[in-house]
């Protein structure tokens, strides 16, 4: 399989077999007279890839068309085969993760769930998520292909030329452990590692509710906040890797009258903390004054909003201008066409996307938040799951030159596997 999909890590510019691929995938079923009118290609060119990703594999025939009004020629109808490839997808959080099997389709067959201590050592965890996906693997449908690569969303900034967790900050002790390097050897197929907000970016765009839209933002609140940036199709990650950190962003002069906030505002530095479970937690308490601060957490403050409770309502339009200055900054900057809001927070509480929205279009500069459009999550909980296989998907199916160091990391793991690639088995 990966023979094939070498073939356009080898090309600058995508073979046709890719477009017709991408092309039936997207189309569902379809014929080779829509490829070739639909792709530019000669019939004759189009019948050898056809051939060609049919004998592999990746697509089938499944019947004939009916006859046009005209009494014209039925087609062989060919569709493309989900199952021909099988994906890996791996959520790893503070003290558990999730990981999952899935079709080309990034239709989910099987998951599991890993439990280990936390401030458990990679020593500790990356064992029992090896046999995880072992397990998945060995109970995955008699008809599927192999396995064709592994994605893994983790909290942290990351350095995508080795695949190693440089910054974990709720993952004590897996600073510089490279995870790519963990799965390749074990299991000889491409791993790919992304930062969990990044993944759920994936997602959205590919499966979601942004999908098609190549300019947009997510902006994810948990404890803390993060953002997902994807310009013309493409995914920020920046120079250093540590594109949409904007949790790190200092309130200063951006919170000017801290009156403002007079519930959530209690010193914070920057955005990641104002915004924060632990920092909603704490003005609840002050501002309600309950003695019982342990029946006072995250989620029964989410279920009282939800009821109209006065001070959890008030903290939440305090949360709405603070995203909202957020959404203005990312809005001057990037100019996306949408801004998608996940999170909890998000998921209870529909009315902050109102809250926010309303206050993006009072900025001083009109034209980038008159037009762009605030939407909530799709995916919620199975994000980064889907945006972990999205990562191997995105990379085969998506229309972008491949970059260099895509070539070699696929040349690197076709010679560990021990074998060569399609342009060195026909030279």
């Amino acid at each position: 399989m990966w023979d094939f999909f070498s073939e356009r890590m080898r090309n600058i510019g995508e073979p046709n077999a890719v477009r017709v691929l991408r092309y039936v995938r997207e189309r569902g079923v379809t014929s080779q007279v829509e490829i070739a009118r639909n792709c530019g290609l000669s019939k004759a060119g189009v019948s050898e890839v056809v051939q060609k990703l049919i004998s592999s594999g990746f697509i089938r025939e499944i019947g004939m068309s009916s006859s046009t009004k005209n009494g014209g020629r039925r087609r062989v109808l060919i569709e493309f085969n989900a199952s021909s490839g099988l994906v890996i997808g791996i959520d790893i959080k503070i003290s558990s993760a999730r990981v999952a099997l899935s079709d080309l389709n990034a239709t989910i067959i099987s998951k599991t769930e890993v439990t280990f201590r936390k401030g458990a050592r990679p020593s500790e965890a990356l064992p029992k998520l090896i046999l995880a996906v072992e397990d998945l693997l060995k109970k995955k449908p008699a008809e599927s292909g192999a396995m064709i690569g592994i994605g893994i969303g983790v909290p942290g900034v990351i350095d995508y030329e080795t695949g190693t967790l440089l910054i974990a900050d709720t993952l004590r002790g897996w600073d510089g452990i490279s995870l790519r390097d963990v799965f390749e050897s074990h299991f000889k197929v491409p791993a790919y590692v992304e930062n969990d907000v990044k993944s759920m970016t994936i997602a959205e765009y590919l499966l979601g509710i942004a999908k098609g839209v190549r300019d947009f933002v997510l902006i994810w609140m948990g404890n803390g906040v993060g953002a997902g940036i994807m310009v013309d199709g493409r995914l920020l990650r920046g120079a250093s890797s540590s594109a949409g950190e904007i949790g790190y962003n200092e309130l200063g002069f951006l919170v000017s009258n801290e009156k403002e906030y007079p519930l959530l505002y209690s010193g914070q530095k920057d955005f990641g903390d104002i915004l924060s479970e632990d920092s909603i937690i704490d003005a609840y308490q002050r501002a309600s004054g309950s003695p019982d601060t342990a029946a006072i957490t995250f989620d029964r403050i989410l279920e009282k909003a939800s009821t109209g409770d006065v001070v959890a309502s008030k903290i939440f339009n305090e949360m709405s201008r603070l995203i909202g200055t957020i959404g203005i900054i990312l809005a001057n900057t990037i100019n996306p066409e949408m801004i998608v809001l996940g999170g909890a927070v998000v998921d209870s509480n529909l009315q902050l996307l109102d809250e926010v929205s309303g206050f993006l279009k009072k900025d001083i500069l009109p034209a980038p938040v008159q037009n762009v459009r605030v939407v909530p999550a799709h995916h919620k909980a199975d994000e980064v799951l889907l945006g972990a296989v999205g990562l191997i998907l995105y990379e085969l199916f998506e229309p972008q030159p491949p970059t260099t160091e895509m070539k070699r990391h696929f040349r690197r793991v076709k010679e560990a596997k021990g074998t060569k690639l399609a342009s060195e088995i026909t030279t």
